[in-house]
């Protein structure tokens, strides 16, 4: 912005008591210097004083304190109650692009459609209701030849055995409370669960493997008080 000044000085036809028709010798321009800068200020005989917003770093907002008292505004950085909270009543129709964080061919790591509708939630054909239902959704495999060691990271998942030979599932100690997991031997090679590193293994019948070829059986960390005691509960089509 700017502020044109042009006047010409008239000399003193009073003398030094004169009658209020003194001259201008100089105009200028204060403004808070935390908001903008002043250039040509000040002017004593004709020019423009020319004022302009200071540089502020990126996303800062000018707005008053974040306090709950008014205040002068200033440029600041944005905060959370500068957001207001929108009732999920007053968002219909909303759609948007979802990255889910991970890596992978179908699903994770690639992008998602996403909608949100009243108290509706929906990940392409995954749907969250307002009922706390969830449906809509396929499980993961996770498929191995041979013996390996269960992680966090299976939680969720169908664990499936193509081996030929007996193989061994471990199962951590270190698994979190709430685990859980299906598994399948869908090869001929029994599988074996081997509780390790502080962690227990139950089962009803005192069983450690499975039945035979197309057994399914389910995986629970029922709790973890210690952090690497898991107790795991193995039930299903065992032996």
């Amino acid at each position: 912005m700017a502020f044109p000044f042009l006047y010409s000085a008239k000399p003193n036809s009073g003398g030094s008591s004169g009658n209020g028709t003194g001259t201008v010798t100089s105009v200028g321009l204060s403004l808070p210097n935390d908001i903008f800068t002043v250039e040509e200020s000040p002017v004593t005989s004709s020019g423009v004083i020319t004022a302009s917003f200071i540089f502020v770093n990126p996303n800062t907002v000018f707005a008053g304190s974040t306090g709950v008292s008014s205040s002068s505004p200033s440029f600041r950085t944005l905060v959370a109650n500068d957001i207001p909270t929108i009732p999920s009543s007053k968002i219909n129709g909303l759609t948007a692009n979802l990255l889910l964080f991970g890596s992978g061919s179908s699903g994770v790591g690639q992008s998602q459609n996403l909608s949100f509708s009243g108290n509706q939630l929906q990940v392409n054909n995954f749907v969250v209701d307002s009922n706390s239902s969830i449906y809509g959704y396929r499980g993961k495999y996770n498929t191995q030849s041979s013996s390996f060691t269960i992680s966090e990271t299976d939680c969720g998942k169908i664990l499936e055995t193509t081996g030929n030979s007996t193989g061994t599932i471990t199962l951590p100690g270190t698994i979190s409370g709430g685990f859980v997991c299906s598994v399948t031997q869908y090869g001929s090679g029994t599988i074996i669960f081997s509780a390790s590193g502080g962690a227990t293994l139950r089962n009803r019948q005192g069983h450690t493997g499975t039945a035979g070829k197309y057994a399914k059986c389910c995986l629970e960390v029922r709790q973890n008080l210690t952090g690497s005691g898991a107790e795991w509960i193995l039930g299903g089509d065992t032996a």
